[in-house]
């Protein structure tokens, strides 16, 4: 199991941006975030 401690311990508001990142372009965010 991959450990995701990075992503737990990051504030909301960067997750919450990642995610739309995500969203707008799946191929724009890193491998492992994909999963997350």
């Amino acid at each position: 199991m991959k450990d995701f401690s990075y992503i737990t311990n990051s504030h909301p508001s960067f997750i919450e941006g990642m995610y739309q990142q995500f969203l707008n372009d799946a191929n724009s965010v890193d491998p492992d975030l994909k999963k997350f």
